[in-house]
């Protein structure tokens, strides 16, 4: 579903869940050239793509495939100028972290930033810098305490990289953190902002940044157990509910899919 900000405001929960509107259903745009990938090129892709600063040049990562005997992924480049050229630039290992399921950032459009959930030190997966002037691959955080990253946003003004895990510290059912990734020594600046729980949802799935706010969907848990939408400050504090899902599953049901603002005169939807 569609949830629409007014005057910079999106609309609370409310005790009705009928006062809630559906703006749009979704409608097919266009039709999409297949480029099929053998297993060393990688194997299902979950995360969106980016694309390098209005060039044609895509970058992504798959879960699956690479040239390990054990599928762990790969991060790849697609030339749509060029005639879809397909490249990976990157094969994930053991040691480097595996199973990439995150969209990658860019900061400066000369690094990607990304995060796998498995993997790495101890296994919980990391937060990793690719260079994309020379390949250079260093692992910028372990998870240990918190654990499996599953979605990224980076503040460009700041330098600030948000994310979401599936396990928490204090809890099972996820957490928000942040780093700041141009730090001389990113690890030292990393924190967690906050804990989820079977009252405010679990198992986070994306996040935004919206009017110096985080908007964050969780999968299950909450009011009527079919997640929700929260907000809160970017330090994590002031938590606030904006709705819950699943009570009316005509209006949608345990949200997993990638939160994007689209902005229409005075007017944002998420």
């Amino acid at each position: 579903m569609i949830l629409k900000f007014s005057n910079n405001s999106l609309a609370k929960y409310q005790s009705s869940i009928r006062t809630t509107k559906l703006i749009s259903t979704p409608v097919v745009v266009g039709s999409y050239t297949h480029i099929q990938c053998s297993k060393i090129n990688g194997a299902n892709p979950q995360s969106t793509l980016i694309e390098l600063n209005n060039t044609g040049v895509l970058y992504g990562v798959t879960r699956n495939g690479g040239n390990s005997s054990d599928d762990l992924g790969v991060i790849y480049r697609i030339d749509t100028i060029r005639n879809n050229t397909f490249t990976v630039i990157h094969h994930f290992t053991n040691n480097t972290g595996c199973h990439p399921v995150s969209p990658l950032v860019f900061d400066n459009d000369v690094f990607l930033f990304g995060s796998t959930i498995r993997c790495g030190q101890f296994g919980y997966g990391n937060l990793f810098r690719f260079n994309l002037s020379d390949h250079t691959f260093n692992i910028i955080y372990e998870f240990h305490d918190i654990a499996n990253p599953e979605n990224l946003f980076l503040d460009t003004n700041s330098g600030l990289l948000y994310g979401v895990t599936g396990v928490g510290s204090s809890t099972f059912y996820g957490s928000v953190f942040t780093i700041d990734i141009r730090h001389k020594t990113p690890s030292t600046t990393f924190k967690q902002l906050f804990s989820f729980n079977y009252g405010v949802g679990a198992f986070p799935s994306n996040l935004i940044l919206v009017n110096s706010s985080l908007y964050i969907n969780t999968q299950i848990f909450g009011r009527f157990g079919g997640g929700t939408l929260i907000k809160m400050d970017l330090d994590g504090k002031n938590a606030e509910l904006i709705y819950a899902f699943g009570g009316d599953k005509a209006l949608g049901c345990c949200p997993w899919g990638q939160l994007v603002l689209v902005t229409n005169g005075r007017d944002q939807y998420l």
